[in-house]
């Protein structure tokens, strides 16, 4: 799945003045930086692993059927 960068990676500032860019579809942490180019070229290049999404979507869909 392809989403689109600005709604793909959020943000996270961290105590020592880097931000971190984590990706929303398989939660991995694609880059730590102060500079806001580099963090957009490392979203810009990142792929998801497919192994990964599709772990984090069966512990979603087990929680799901759970609660149920």
């Amino acid at each position: 799945m392809v989403l689109p960068a600005y709604d793909s990676f959020v943000h996270r500032a961290n105590r020592d003045g880097t931000t971190d860019s984590i990706c929303k579809n398989c939660f991995i942490t694609v880059c730590t930086s102060t500079w806001e180019t580099e963090l957009a070229g490392a979203e810009r290049d990142h792929v998801c692993d497919p192994s990964v999404v599709a772990r984090w979507k069966n512990m979603q869909d087990h929680t799901h059927q759970e609660s149920d």
